[in-house]
Order: C-alpha cells, then sequence, then structure tokens
C-alpha cells in the first residue's frame, strides 16, 4: 500500500481485480489519523495489493467471456457486482460498495471508505480474529480506503481503486494517543495480531508500516514465541509482505 505519512502512519488493505490483489496500510498520521499527509515521489508510492474472495455468490468477470462481459458491462453494470479497475494510484471502482459499521471496529469517514466486496469481507474476517484472540482489544480504527467512484482522492495519490485500506494501530485505547514516537506507546501484542491476521486470514499482498514499529512488532512476535524463520519470511528480504513507508 502507498500513502507515506509523517512519523506513525495508517495500514491500508484489499482490491479486486483480474489479479484481485488488496493492499494494508498501518499508521497514524499525525495532523489527523484518517488522512494520510501528501506522499512525497518515490518507491513510498507503490502501494498495491492483492485479494481473493471465497464468496460462491459473487460472478467474477473470469466466468464470462468477452462478449458476455461487454454487453453486461453495458446494460447491466450491476450484475458484475464491485470491480476495482486499474491501479491503486491510477483506477476507478464500479458498483463500490460502503464499508459498513459493525462489531471491533469504527470507520472514521464512511465517505472516504468506499471499496469491494472482499475487501470488507477480509477486513472484517481479520478483525474478528484479533477479537477472538484477545477479547479485550478496543476498536480497529478503519480509516480511509478510496471515493465512491474511485479516482483521486485528495490527498493521496493511491486510494483509487478500493484496493487499499488505512488502519489505524492499536492503543490502550480507542482512541489514538497523539505523539511522534507511536512505536512507544501503541499495543504491540494486538498491532501484531492484526497483522498475523491479515497475513493468515487473508490473501493481503503488501503491508506498509514505519520501520521503526516493525522493529518493535517483530521483537513483540518473537517473544511471544512466533517461529522466527517464518517472521522472517515475514519482515525481512525483498518479498517480505510488511515493507517500510515512512
Amino acid at each position: 500500500h502507498l500513502d507515506p505519512a509523517p512519523a506513525g502512519a495508517d495500514v491500508p488493505c484489499a482490491v479486486r481485480e483480474a489479479t484481485d490483489a488488496a493492499r494494508v496500510r498501518v499508521a497514524d498520521s499525525a495532523e489527523d489519523d484518517d488522512v494520510a499527509p501528501a506522499e512525497s515521489s518515490g518507491d513510498e508510492e507503490l502501494e498495491s495489493v492483492a485479494i481473493t474472495d471465497g464468496n460462491p455468490g459473487v460472478r467474477y468477470t473470469a466466468e464470462l467471456d468477452d462478449a458476455a462481459l461487454a454487453e453486461a458491462f453495458e446494460k447491466t453494470p450491476e450484475t458484475l457486482g464491485s470491480i476495482s479497475v486499474g491501479f491503486a494510484h491510477q483506477g476507478r471502482l464500479i458498483n463500490a460498495v460502503q464499508f459498513p459499521e459493525g462489531e471491533g471496529y469504527t470507520v472514521v469517514r464512511p465517505d472516504a471508505a468506499w471499496t469491494t466486496q472482499e475487501t470488507v469481507d477480509y477486513v472484517q474476517a481479520a478483525i474478528r480474529r484479533v477479537r477472538e484472540l484477545h477479547p479485550e482489544a478496543p476498536d480497529l480504527r478503519v480509516n480511509q480506503i478510496s471515493a465512491k467512484e474511485g479516482g483521486w482522492m485528495r490527498p493521496h495519490k493511491s486510494h483509487q481503486s478500493g484496493r487499499d485500506v488505512d488502519f489505524g494501530f492499536y492503543y490502550p485505547t480507542a482512541e489514538p494517543i497523539r505523539v511522534r514516537e507511536r512505536e512507544r506507546v501503541i499495543d504491540r501484542r494486538l498491532s501484531f495480531a492484526l497483522i498475523h491476521a491479515l497475513v493468515t486470514e487473508t490473501d493481503v499482498q503488501l503491508i506498509l508500516v514505519d520501520r521503526r514499529v516493525i522493529k518493535v512488532l517483530h521483537e513483540q512476535a518473537l517473544a511471544d514465541g512466533h517461529d522466527p524463520a517464518w517472521l522472517d519470511s515475514l519482515f525481512k528480504g525483498p518479498n517480505a509482505i510488511v515493507k517500510h513507508a515512512k
């Protein structure tokens, strides 16, 4: 996911396209925890991700030949379900779904939380898993995803196709603590539980977190007895799912 923010930013997750992709970003903006500041150029912009949906009631375009797809798109686009088109930094949404209110989380900006149904399903599944393991967990803050029809949404360069979701960290309370060094005040165990759930319960492709937060979450996971080799595959190397975004 992509949306570089100042120290301490929010996470994003989920996409649907021919590649079925999803992305996630964990961080809190220094100014407003639901809006990341304008991004800088460079590698930080690359925030795409992939997701697949196991809902048997969803009709995928792969089941239609080109002629049937073109006809449905022209005459009955609503029958195709929610579709993410293009990329996180250059895309649109068709038949978007507004992220619903639910148990265990708060939708900070409903007007900026339009996405695909599989994104909703996966994010909810990850949050449920965290709550199953940690019933005491406060509500997670689900921040910006996309505009209703996708496209550019100030101040982001990404968030254009409903694939990337910004999350807040878990804190000792439901309200974020406004300090620059978020890694000192976040609930490390719960925040890693969220990452663990996204990796194991969904098809997330990329999670962006500041390197200082990555360090403390890695340390917490080791202390909690997670397999070191698996953690290395998660946090280290060119194929790591969790990557740095300032």
